[in-house]
């Protein structure tokens, strides 16, 4: 990824970062912290960067974007969630590359229609619920989807896409 977008992951983690500093002084507040981190996912990640270059079937058969949503595969809840309870569990900030690293795994989306993004969301993101994925018609970002020299999907949230 390109030096400005690199540092504009940065900035968004130090913010992650300051929203775990926050919760561990008033765990009362997840409620609006863990929105600030969902909300800062997206900012960070909406753009053609994070496409994982995946789609629906259904969404790669609608032409044109603006009629399409994007999804990301992981879901803003489950990576919000989680960050705030590691941060609970180790008792400090998590690193600024912890951060970072998470972000950059889990960031991506795929392009889903708008019935589909609402499916995903009250399913945990289960990819069974949708119609299969495809190869997008667009093309693919710089988000990478961790494979081995095997073309086997490393990360256990991505092993749905490919059933």
């Amino acid at each position: 990824m390109d030096e400005m977008l690199n540092n504009d992951i940065r900035l968004s983690c130090k913010a992650m970062q300051e929203n775990c500093s926050s919760y561990l002084r008033d765990e009362e507040l997840f409620p609006r912290l863990w929105r600030q981190i969902y909300k800062t996912l997206f900012d960070q990640t909406g753009n053609e960067d994070w496409h994982t270059g995946w789609s629906t079937e259904l969404a790669a058969k609608i032409l044109p974007k603006e009629k399409r949503s994007k999804d990301h595969f992981y879901g803003g809840k489950n990576f919000s969630t989680e960050l705030l309870k590691y941060t609970k569990k180790i008792g400090e900030v998590p690193s600024l590359e912890y951060i970072q690293h998470h972000l950059r795994e889990k960031g991506g989306w795929t392009w889903v229609i708008p019935s589909e993004n609402r499916l995903l969301t009250q399913n945990e993101q289960n990819y069974d619920v949708v119609s299969k994925i495809v190869r997008s018609d667009t093309p693919l970002g710089k988000f990478v989807i961790p494979i081995d020299q095997n073309n086997v999907i490393v990360h256990s949230s991505l092993k749905s896409f490919f059933r």
